[in-house]
């Protein structure tokens, strides 16, 4: 009774229960949980379980507002938008779509406010909003406008403009026919319920009335489905991703982001050979890179990585060139297994260590791309990693991604050396150690945490032994363990060659949590001692120390006459001593020169 009386009570005060996943944790804890569970390509309903992992005997709930309450700003802008259709003697309704209407129904706020008008293309209204705006004396901005490219799937000119600081898109609601000699659609003007069909998914095809201040759910299956937690398309959903192939990856990062469980028959759509076909060939890349960020910047990235592979897109998305389709094939598990790994790590870190937005960027795309570092394209000159081809070519991020993505999986190398040399008694002075780890930092510059906690789950490709562990001291048992857990992450009975295979004198039958649990700890570990090793050595700034001699100083003490590999030697041999000897002068420096160089004659 009391709970029946709660319910209500609820719902009288503008909320729907909506039970859901409240988390995947195995991004903060969960590494050993779900050793029993292969990703099953044959069964869309794990997708579902994927979503609920560590929540289904939760009572967990999540409220879903009946009506959108509008905070003060937005109160303004609608009023605004309304007022200038009415100095204009416009009939135009003002519709709000999208994710802005799904967030504020769900309780949250969105600054991502989608204007779709019913009689007028988005530029001609914003123009109007302008001139309004000029006779009320407000600030007028410019108004920009992206052309439509069908051939690309990209079916609508959208206008943009900012009115009393919030960004806004202006669209009108569209309706598509189809010419018989062509597959590119002729745009016309629709009706909010063509509209709202033509949408990605149903939980983002709900409009707010700004004309009436109500939600309209022209699908007639966009707020069940909200209440219900459930990625659906409003159409078939084959015919949904073929009007736009990227809505297949938008499906998955709204289903990792929001936790919901995904509908058998649009997975049934998106491992079609046809919607794989039409990702690859109608979608720009760079639009597939915006939807894979949007999916490990999210609260779920390895439940998305998880639901691209068991979708079959993964190899997709990270497309290698032909002669690599082998490596393709087992990208997926591994990236998974990394990125699982080093999403523990960071949590044990803590919010003390937090990284910046563009750190985390960093890092979530060195995990996924960590066990490729060792692979090339190209030949010559123009031989590149193959880590930094699928962010540059594959998934058109920028170059100062690929850059620093290259550096930290190089330093994260470097730096399994100098934990080794942390652990062991005859690893080498503190001056050695310190100097060392410097210069990783410097070499890795701003992602140097990044570096910290990458490092220490390469051993989960390289099956070694975590340095300085008294629990992982035999190799072939952390090569069985690591093997084993990189097993878990394939479908059951799938042919990869680096799935573990029993050795003799192991059990190859036993539950490897323990072992899993142990090996997570110890890599967080791991981490942790690299950190505290900058903290106590005062390295956290060296990235941007200044050389205690430059070139001509260097010069002049040795008495060179001209520069060269020499000293460019002996400056290193500096930058060395600096490290390891952070209180020293520029007169210990010289000194240190005339001690370890003769001067040249």
């Amino acid at each position: 009774m009391l709970a029946a009386r709660a319910a209500a009570a609820r719902a009288h005060a503008g909320y729907w229960p909506l039970a859901r996943s409240t988390s995947l944790r195995g991004i903060t804890g969960n590494f050993q949980r779900r050793r029993s569970r292969g990703l099953d390509h044959s069964n869309s309903l794990w997708v579902a379980n994927c979503a609920m992992d560590g929540a289904q005997n939760s009572s967990a709930t999540t409220q879903v507002r009946q009506t959108i309450a509008l905070t003060p700003d937005e109160e303004e802008l609608f009023s605004l938008l309304l007022a200038a259709a009415r100095r204009h003697g416009l009939n135009t309704t003002i519709r709000c779509a999208g994710g802005w209407v799904r967030d504020k129904l769900l309780g949250g706020e969105s600054s991502d406010i989608d204007i779709a008008l019913d009689d007028m293309l988005g530029k001609d209204f914003a123009e109007k909003v302008n001139e309004y705006m000029c006779e009320k004396g407000k600030e007028v901005a410019g108004v920009g406008v992206i052309k439509s490219n069908p051939s690309q799937s990209k079916h609508l000119e959208t206008a943009t403009m900012k009115v009393n600081g919030i960004w806004i898109d202006l669209v009108n609601l569209r309706s598509e026919s189809y010419a018989d000699s062509s597959r590119i659609p002729e745009m016309e003007f629709g009706t909010p319920a063509q509209d709202a069909l033509r949408r990605d998914l149903t939980i983002n095809a709900l409009f707010y009335n700004a004309n009436t201040k109500q939600v309209e759910d022209f699908t007639g299956s966009g707020l069940q489905d909200l209440r219900a937690g459930i990625i659906r398309t409003p159409l078939d959903p084959l015919t949904t991703f073929m009007d736009d192939p990227l809505r297949v990856l938008r499906a998955v990062r709204f289903a990792a982001r929001l936790g919901f469980k995904v509908d058998d028959a649009l997975c049934t759509a998106a491992r079609s050979e046809e919607v794989r076909r039409a990702l690859e060939d109608k979608v720009s890349r760079e639009r597939i890179g915006v939807e894979v960020q949007g999916m490990l910047r999210g609260p779920r990235p390895v439940f998305a990585m998880k639901l691209l592979h068991s979708l079959g897109l993964h190899a997709t998305v990270f497309c290698t060139p032909p002669d690599l389709a082998p490596v393709a094939e087992n990208l997926a598990a591994k990236s998974i297994a990394t990125l699982e790994a080093v999403l523990e790590v960071d949590g044990a870190v803590g919010t003390s260590g937090a990284l910046s937005e563009d750190a985390r960027r960093v890092m979530m795309l060195s995990a996924v791309l960590c066990s490729l570092r060792r692979i090339t394209v190209g030949r010559g000159k123009k031989e590149i990693s193959l880590h930094t081809f699928l962010i540059k070519e594959s998934l058109k991020l920028r170059g100062k991604d690929a850059e620093q993505v290259e550096a930290v999986l190089q330093q994260s190398t470097e730096v399994l050396r100098v934990l080794q040399r942390i652990h062991e008694p005859s690893g080498g002075t503190d001056e050695r150690v310190r100097s060392d780890l410097g210069l990783c930092i410097r070499r890795s510059k701003d992602v140097w945490p990044v570096v910290m906690r990458v490092a220490p789950v390469l051993l989960l490709d390289e099956a070694e032994p975590v340095p300085g562990s008294d629990q992982l001291e035999d190799d072939a048992e952390t090569r069985q363990l690591v093997r084993r857990h990189l097993a878990d992450k394939v479908a059951p009975g799938a042919s990869v060659s680096w799935k573990w295979n029993a050795q003799p004198g192991l059990d190859s039958t036993a539950t490897p949590g323990d072992d899993l649990e142990r090996l997570s700890a110890a890599m967080s570990r791991a981490s942790q001692d690299l950190l505290r090793a900058v903290d106590d050595f005062g390295l956290e700034g060296c990235a941007s120390w200044r050389p205690l001699l430059d070139g001509g100083a260097v010069m002049r003490t040795l008495g060179m006459r001209s520069g060269g590999p020499a000293l460019g030697q002996a400056m290193h041999a500096v930058l060395e001593y600096q490290l390891a000897h952070p209180e020293a002068t520029a007169q210990d420096a010289e000194e240190f020169l005339r001690t370890r160089y003769q001067p040249s004659a």
